[in-house]
């Protein structure tokens, strides 16, 4: 399997990654390794910080590391996906993509383009949506509205005060 096609099985586990699925598979359905994994509930921030989230990223990172082949990692990632934190997820793939052979050359997305609501005015991202809603196929520039003047150095930590 060539690396272009991998990417292509792996970039769609981080698309939507905040939305549930449809119906998530059956614990009696599940793979018996993935078991202990999930205690994080979906929606809560994920911290590597956090002794827990960093215990249960560890525990999600070394059952997809360990799987026996490229088809059985891309499985049980696409069952964690479901189970557990999405933070937590994105973080413990991303790790395991780095660090299998089988994976060597593929390019993960940036983490901007996974979690866009974590970079950008959840009053940006509606308007974004409001004029895709409209559906006119042309492309729209939405702009963020800024405060402050990039010549005081307190608009430096802007970022992360709004």
């Amino acid at each position: 399997m060539t690396v272009k096609e991998k990417q292509s099985q792996i970039l769609p586990l981080f698309k939507k990654l905040t939305a549930l699925s449809p119906e998530p598979l059956p614990e009696a359905e599940r793979d018996a390794r993935l078991k202990g994994v999930g205690a994080l509930p979906r929606v809560r921030l994920f911290s590597c910080f956090h002794d827990d989230h960093l215990g249960e990223a560890q525990a999600l990172y070394e059952v997809l590391y360990e799987a026996k082949d490229f088809s059985d990692f891309i499985n049980l990632a696409k069952q964690a996906r479901d189970i557990v934190n999405e933070g937590l997820f994105a973080f413990a793939l991303s790790v395991v993509v780095l660090h299998r052979d089988d994976c060597k050359g593929v390019v993960l997305p940036p983490i901007q383009e996974v979690f866009p609501d974590k970079f950008v005015p959840a009053e940006t991202i509606n308007r974004a949506l409001k004029a895709d809603k409209q559906g006119t196929g042309e492309t729209k520039v939405i702009s963020i509205q800024k405060t402050g003047n990039i010549l005081d150095p307190e608009y430096n930590l802007a970022y992360f005060r709004e």
